[in-house]
């Protein structure tokens, strides 16, 4: 009976997973994430019994595995992650008909959800825009990229799905598609528009010859994940303030 239970909550798992592509829209990278910390659930639940995991999900269980995943030496953000992740599990678990009623939702946040990211400085932020430097189609990329993530506080993500149809240069805005598919419009500062413009003009391939997305990797392919981590936007010799 065990490891027909375990392979049924992998086969949950999976379904959630298609829930969260197909009915909630959410990135990949998102998907993704939800995965990776609901694995350790799933692992804790085979380690523990070999009862159904609908069993054994409850107040109890779900308080343990947030203890294990402290006794591990994760920060508090880190486990406020694996709880929402948990939560949004079980709900799922509930709309589906699986539960009666949510387990998590009995558990409370740690208090770290709460705290405030660190930002970035005045004159580091300038530094860091300044730090692309000559004419090369890499370096005006990199300067774009950087311009219109400061002007419009862009995800990563919305960043490099952006079209070059996306942007009005006449009227100055651009549009953006976010999490769950959601459409905003987002004013386009001046500075910003014209490193796009520079960067369009002279060091992008033509429309014609490349992807509809506005930024390219130097093979001139939509830029990935490992691209996006690999570009100034994220220079790690750029401090942040404290």
């Amino acid at each position: 009976p065990g490891p027909s239970h375990h392979l049924q909550a992998k086969r949950f798992l999976h379904q959630f997973l298609d829930y969260l592509r197909i009915e909630r829209a959410l990135a990949n990278n998102t998907i993704q994430a939800y995965r990776r910390d609901l694995q350790q659930l799933l692992e804790l639940h085979q380690a523990d019994t070999a009862c159904p995991l609908l069993e054994w999900l409850s107040p109890a269980t779900i308080a343990k595995f947030l203890r294990v995943l402290t006794e591990q030496g994760l920060c508090e953000a880190s486990i406020a992650r694996h709880l929402a992740a948990t939560r949004m599990f079980c709900r799922y678990l509930v709309i589906v008909g699986h539960l009666p009623s949510s387990p998590a939702e009995a558990i409370s946040q740690p208090k770290g959800w709460h705290r405030l990211p660190k930002v970035i400085s005045k004159e580091r932020m300038q530094q860091l825009l300044a730090s692309p430097e000559g004419d090369t189609p890499l370096a005006l990329r990199d300067r774009a990229l950087l311009e219109l993530a400061y002007a419009t506080g862009m995800r990563a993500e919305e960043l490099a799905n952006v079209k070059t149809a996306d942007i009005n240069f006449s009227v100055g805005y651009l549009r953006c598609i976010g999490k769950g598919l959601r459409e905003r419009i987002i004013p386009l500062g001046s500075r910003a528009a014209e490193r796009v413009q520079q960067y369009i003009d002279k060091g992008r391939p033509p429309p014609e010859n490349s992807p509809k997305v506005l930024f390219l990797s130097r093979q001139n392919l939509p830029l990935s994940r490992i691209d996006r981590k690999s570009t100034r936007l994220n220079s790690s010799h750029i401090p942040l303030s404290r």
